[in-house]
């Protein structure tokens, strides 16, 4: 396969006839690999990209994102836009990975809608939240607490307000912690989260709210 791979990158654009065929083979994987050689190869990846945005297999989905991460011919937020409310989870958590590093409003629009679909359950996609959101937390949860509709109970709002690192993390940590409705056992995972805040003024006025109700 490496030998393959290595002497059809050497053919350059001669190789387009017979990545051409394997792109239409029955076989996801094989598909994969070509649609990924093409991409790297040919003048402009684009096009083998909207193939594989389009394809039913989400695999070949991953694949589009991780060319456009890849390739700066290529318009990263553009492939996210297309994808971001993909039916499958995996697919959204490559989508949240792929907004890693950028920082732009469109950015933190895709990220709240990717947020907005976390289901409270998955672990995977929300770490894939968190690094989505590294150095932008502040405007991400924002946007989030804006564009959010459910209580700060719910099972989804309470794990992105966990993982975030923004200014208004502790805040919310503590609005979260004196809903009366967090139990015993869930309880300590949400003090810990204070340990990422080290000498942040915002956590001290939190964690003096919660000593008052001691």
């Amino acid at each position: 396969r490496f030998i393959a791979f290595t002497e059809l990158k050497k053919m350059g654009t001669n190789a387009l006839i017979p990545l051409s065929k394997l792109m239409d083979d029955a076989n996801p994987r094989i598909k994969a690999r070509a649609t990924w050689l093409a991409g790297k190869i040919f003048p402009d990846p684009n096009k083998f990209l909207a193939a594989a945005i389009k394809d039913e297999n989400p695999n070949l989905r991953i694949v589009a994102l991780r060319l456009a991460r890849q390739d700066d011919r290529v318009n990263t937020l553009e492939v996210v836009s297309k994808l971001v409310n993909d039916s499958s989870p995996q697919v959204r958590r490559e989508c949240a990975v792929a907004l890693n590093g950028q920082k732009s409003n469109k950015a933190v629009e895709l990220w709240v809608a990717l947020a907005n679909q976390h289901d409270g359950k998955d672990r995977w996609y929300l770490e894939a939240l968190g690094i989505a959101a590294r150095g932008n937390w502040d405007a991400c949860l924002e946007g989030f607490m804006k564009a959010n509709k459910k209580p700060m109970t719910d099972a989804a709002v309470k794990d992105i307000v966990w993982r975030s690192r923004a200014r208004r993390t502790p805040s919310l940590l503590a609005d979260i912690l004196l809903s009366g409705k967090v139990s015993e056992a869930e309880s300590p995972r949400f003090m810990r989260a204070f340990d990422f805040f080290k000498n942040v003024p915002e956590a001290e006025k939190a964690l003096e709210r919660l000593l008052e109700l001691e």
